[in-house]
């Protein structure tokens, strides 16, 4: 109900995600029909269909049935442009694809919802009376060029050399699912909880717990309080005492 009443009173941009490839549990007929339930309450807000998990399902791969949901969504959210004074020709960026997991896509994405949110705003203010009041008060100035000469913008090399690095770290990000993928998909590959384990020596992570050590039952010498112990630090380390 937060939610709804979000809808409904905030002046924002609406993104609905439509997981296209079903994972979720939910067909996209279903997911349709939750639109359709609850697009009264946006009707006067930049809405943007985003067809999400590419990664497992592309757009152009879905059946011919779940292509009219789509088609009938991206209708339902040309509306919403319409309503605010855009052309019923300019579908830009009101049905868009993208990938959490591998994030192509989500850039834009969000550069999508805040274009067409600051459009929003910005024709608000421009039918509100006091715009003539602030223009009075504003003068452009247009420098006329001297000469001939063609003065194309310069990027610094340091903002080159750090868009570079970013990159590179992108490329450089490795999941557990691709983990997965390389080593022989979901039933194969088992994912290993002792690699982030913190040891003098890495090499230990995947070594076998010993049960016999030095001729000594290892459980013997474990405190039959630690969990009782641990919860006392745990209760410090909150209190700050």
């Amino acid at each position: 109900m937060c939610s709804i009443t979000a809808l409904a009173h905030l002046r924002a941009a609406v993104l609905f995600f439509l997981d296209i490839s079903g994972s979720c549990g939910y067909s996209i007929a279903q997911q349709a029909a939750l639109l359709h339930s609850i697009k009264s309450l946006f009707m006067n807000k930049p809405l943007i269909i985003v067809c999400n998990k590419t990664d497992l399902q592309p757009l152009e791969g879905i059946s011919e049935e779940d292509k009219k949901f789509v088609a009938e969504m991206k209708a339902e959210a040309m509306k919403t442009v319409i309503g605010q004074g855009g052309e019923a020709t300019n579908d830009e960026g009101v049905l868009l694809t993208m990938s959490t997991l591998t994030e192509e896509g989500v850039i834009a994405v969000k550069n999508a919802a805040c274009e067409r949110l600051l459009n929003l705003r910005v024709k608000l203010k421009m039918k509100s009376k006091k715009i003539n009041d602030g223009l009075n008060h504003f003068h452009v100035a247009m420098q006329k060029p001297s000469d001939n000469k063609e003065r194309p913008p310069c990027i610094p090399q340091v903002v080159l050399e750090a868009k570079a690095k970013q990159a590179a770290k992108k490329e450089k990000r490795h999941t557990e699912k691709n983990l997965e993928n390389d080593d022989g998909g979901a039933v194969v590959y088992s994912a290993s909880w002792k690699k982030n384990y913190i040891l003098a020596n890495d090499e230990w992570k995947e070594d076998a717990m010993p049960e016999i050590l030095d001729g000594h039952n290892v459980y013997n010498f474990v405190d039959p309080d630690i969990l009782h112990r641990l919860e006392e630090l745990e209760r410090e380390k909150d209190t700050g005492r």
